[in-house]
């Protein structure tokens, strides 16, 4: 899946494969999410579209990203209505104990994640 992704690419573009035998994993590893002034303006909201109307993913890895608090109160709304990400590695971005608050407020609402990493971001102790 990884050929098919890069950050200078709309995700719209990109078709998941829904065929049996395939690793159901979407991994943008080191695909950079945060804000910069290189970065796609629009590529967090266009990945939030392809997650919300695919039914396949079931592994989710945004890590080294560059996701921060924003970025990840935003990705949390595809856990209110994708139901089939069990997986979610989030780990070595900047997320903060704001963005980890909301992204728990989601997943307490759903129960959908099974198996969340967080390792190596900036949370607190808060």
């Amino acid at each position: 899946m990884n050929q098919y992704i890069q950050t200078n690419k709309q995700l719209s573009n990109v078709q998941l494969p829904v065929m049996a035998g395939y690793d159901r994993r979407l991994d943008l590893t080191p695909t950079f999410l945060g804000k910069t002034s290189y970065c796609c303006p629009k590529i967090v909201d266009e990945l939030i579209h392809l997650l919300l109307t695919n039914s396949f993913v079931e592994q989710l890895i945004l890590c080294n990203c560059g996701i921060g608090d924003s970025e990840i109160s935003s990705l949390s709304t595809i856990f209110l209505d994708n139901t089939f990400i069990k997986i979610l590695n989030l780990s070595r971005n900047h997320i903060g104990s704001i963005g980890v608050k909301n992204l728990k407020d989601t997943l307490i609402c759903t129960e959908n994640v099974q198996i969340l990493d967080m390792s190596r971001n900036k949370i607190d102790d808060e």
